[in-house]
C-alpha cells in the first residue's frame, strides 16, 4: 500500500512540478527561433531544461528503490549538453569571479552519440554545481575528450562492457568511451574522506591529525566562501545518486583532490556509436560549420593572433582555433610587444583581441588591419556595442565557433548546406506530411494549449483548441471525424483525456488521438488499449512533435 501511494504521489508531483517550468522552457524555445538568437535566451532555455531534470530527482530515487529505473539510450548532441551545463552555472560563476568554461575535443569525440543524456546531464550538473560552490577564486573547467583502450588511464581493460538495449546487446567496436573531466581550484577534500564521498548521508569529517574538528571545518568552509552559508551537502544525495547513475551507465569515476588546491573528477562513460541516419535526426549545425572552417583554414587565413592575457582563456582559444582552423601559426603577443608586432602584421591574419585591454591599439592600427579579420573578445556582463559580433567569455563552445565562422565567411548561406541552414525551430516547409490536416489541441492549461498550437504553427499547421475533454466532445459530436489529429492531455478537470477518448471512439471517431502526458507510469501499451493512437511525453520539443506526427 505504501509503495502504491508513493508511486502515485511521485507521478502527480512530476505532473505538477513540470507545468510552470515546461511553460518557461517552451516560451523561450519559441523566442529562440527568431533571428535575435541571443546568448541570454539560450541560457534561460538551458536553465529551464535543467530545472525539469532536477525536479525529477525525487522520482528517480523512488524508481531506484523500486528497482524500476531504466536507461533511455537515444542519440544526442554532446556539445549541446556540455554547453548547456556551462550556461546554467555561468551567472553564479561570474558573480563569484570564477572562470567557468568547457572544451570539446572535436578532432576525436563524435558530436552525436547514443546514450542516456538525461542521466549523464544530472551527473555533470552535480559535479559542476559542487565545483562552483566550493571554489572561491580561480576556475572550473569541463573538458570532454575520447579515451581508447591503449591509453594508460583506460579503466575498462579488466572487463568487457556490454549495454543491454532489450532487443540487442551492444559491445566491442560498437562502443565509444568518453572521458569528461571536471576540474576546479577550490578548497579541496581531505584524503581520508575521498572514499566516503559517494555514501548517502555522509558529512565530511577530519582526522585528529588535521587539526580541525567537524565544527571548525565548517567554519573554515564559511570563511573560505567569503562568509556565506555552508554549502555542505549534509545528506550526500547528489554524489550518491550520481554514482548510482554512473554504475547504471557502466561508467567509472575517479576523484583526485588536495586541500587548498582543488578537486578533479574524471568520468569515463561508454556510449554507443550512431549511424549516419541516427545522426541526421539530431539537430546539429556545428558539424557543418567546423567542416567549412577546416576547408577555409589556410586559404582564408595565413595566421592567427590572440591578444588575451588571461592564461585560461588564451589556452582555450588556442586549442579551439588549432582544431577547427589548423592555421600555419597561432601567436600570442605580449602587451609590451603588441605595437611592434601589429606594425609588421601581414594580410589575411585573424586577430582575436580583448576589447577592454587592446581596444585603443586595434583602433590605432585600423587602417593597416583592413585586410584582416578582427574579432573582439568581451567578458560576460560587459556592455557590447550594437554592431559588434564578439566572442563573449565564458561562452558556449558552439557560440565561439559560430562567431569565428561568420567572421571568416562573407556569405554564410554559400557555406551551409540546406539541411544545416534550416533551424529545427523554423517553419518546416519540407516536413513530409500534408499540411491540410485538421488538428485539435485539448488541454486545461491555457499556456500549454497556446504553446502546442504555436509549435504546430511553426511546422506549418493550424490547430483549434479546447479547454477540457468535455469541450472536445462537443466539437466532435456533430462530426465525429472533423479532425484528423487530436492532441489530448490526460489530466483535466470536468472530463479527463481517457474518458474523452473512450467516448470519441464509441461515437465512431477515427481521428488519430495522441495522448499528451507527464506521467511516466502511463505506458504506451495501456494508452493504446484505451483508444489512443500514440503518446507525446512531457516535456516535449519541436522534434518530439515532428516524430509523433510522422507516425500518424
Amino acid at each position: 500500500m505504501k509503495l502504491e501511494l508513493k508511486k502515485t504521489i511521485c507521478a502527480l508531483s512530476q505532473v505538477d512540478f513540470t507545468k510552470p517550468e515546461r511553460a518557461e522552457e517552451k516560451i523561450t524555445e519559441a523566442v529562440n527561433s527568431s533571428e535575435a538568437n541571443l546568448e541570454m535566451i539560450k541560457d534561460i532555455n538551458s536553465n529551464a531544461q535543467m530545472l525539469l531534470q532536477i525536479f525529477s530527482t525525487s522520482l528517480q530515487i523512488s524508481n531506484m528503490e523500486l528497482g524500476k529505473l531504466n536507461l533511455n539510450y537515444t542519440p544526442f548532441n554532446v556539445v549541446e549538453m556540455v554547453d548547456s551545463l556551462v550556461s546554467v552555472f555561468s551567472t553564479i560563476a561570474k558573480e563569484k569571479g570564477l572562470i567557468l568554461q568547457s572544451f570539446f575535443d572535436f578532432e576525436n569525440v563524435p558530436v552525436i552519440v547514443k546514450g542516456d543524456h538525461i542521466r549523464l546531464s544530472q551527473v555533470l550538473v552535480n559535479f559542476v554545481s559542487n565545483s562552483v560552490k566550493y571554489t572561491k577564486k580561480g576556475k572550473v573547467y569541463l573538458d570532454v575528450s575520447m579515451i581508447k583502450s591503449t591509453d594508460k588511464d583506460f579503466p575498462f581493460n579488466d572487463q568487457a562492457i556490454e549495454i543491454d538495449l532489450g532487443k540487442e546487446i551492444i559491445s566491442g567496436n560498437q562502443l565509444e568511451y568518453i572521458k569528461i573531466v571536471c576540474q576546479d581550484t577550490g578548497i579541496g577534500i581531505p584524503k581520508e574522506e575521498l572514499g566516503k564521498l559517494c555514501k548517502p548521508s555522509h558529512t565530511i569529517h577530519h582526522t585528529e591529525g588535521s587539526g580541525l574538528n567537524n565544527v571548525e571545518y565548517e567554519k573554515v568552509y564559511r570563511h573560505l566562501m567569503g562568509g556565506q552559508n555552508s554549502f555542505n551537502d549534509r545528506h550526500g544525495i547528489g554524489l550518491s545518486l550520481s554514482l548510482n547513475f554512473i554504475h547504471l551507465m557502466k561508467g567509472k569515476l575517479n576523484i583526485e583532490s588536495e586541500l587548498d588546491k582543488g578537486t578533479t573528477l574524471t568520468l569515463y562513460i561508454p556510449v554507443i556509436k550512431c549511424s549516419p541516419d541516427e545522426c541526421s535526426k539530431v539537430h546539429n549545425t556545428i558539424f557543418s560549420k567546423i567542416s567549412c572552417l577546416k576547408q577555409l583554414g589556410s586559404s582564408a587565413i595565413s595566421r592567427i593572433v590572440i591578444l588575451e592575457d588571461d592564461p585560461e582563456y588564451l589556452s582555450i582559444l588556442t586549442k579551439l582555433c588549432n582544431q577547427i582552423l589548423k592555421p600555419p601559426t597561432i601567436s600570442h603577443i605580449e602587451k609590451h610587444n603588441v605595437v611592434e608586432s601589429l606594425t609588421d602584421i601581414t594580410a589575411n591574419t585573424l586577430i582575436l583581441y580583448n576589447h577592454k585591454d587592446y581596444k585603443d591599439v586595434i583602433e590605432r592600427f585600423s587602417g593597416k588591419l583592413i585586410s584582416n579579420k578582427i574579432i573582439p573578445i568581451f567578458r560576460r556582463g560587459e556592455k557590447i556595442p550594437t554592431k559588434a559580433k564578439p566572442i563573449v567569455l565564458p561562452s558556449r563552445v558552439e557560440s565561439i565557433i559560430k562567431t569565428i565562422y561568420h567572421c571568416l565567411s562573407n556569405t554564410t548561406k554559400k557555406l551551409l548546406s540546406p539541411s544545416s541552414a534550416t533551424s529545427t525551430m523554423d517553419i518546416d516547409k519540407a516536413f513530409a506530411l500534408p499540411h491540410n490536416n485538421r488538428i485539435l489541441v485539448v488541454d486545461d492549461n491555457a499556456i500549454n494549449r497556446k504553446l502546442l498550437k504555436k509549435a504546430l504553427n511553426m511546422l506549418g499547421y493550424s490547430a483549434d483548441m479546447a479547454s477540457d475533454g468535455s469541450e472536445a466532445l462537443d466539437l466532435i459530436k456533430k462530426q465525429p471525424n472533423s479532425y484528423d489529429i487530436i492532441f489530448m492531455d490526460l489530466l483535466m478537470p470536468n472530463m479527463g483525456g481517457k474518458d474523452s477518448c473512450k467516448f470519441m471512439r464509441e461515437w465512431g471517431c477515427r481521428s488519430q488521438i495522441i495522448a499528451v502526458t507527464a506521467n511516466i507510469w502511463a505506458s504506451s501499451q495501456s494508452l493504446t488499449q484505451n483508444g489512443f493512437s500514440s503518446v507525446l511525453r512531457k516535456p516535449f520539443t519541436i522534434d518530439d512533435i515532428k516524430q509523433v506526427l510522422k507516425h500518424e
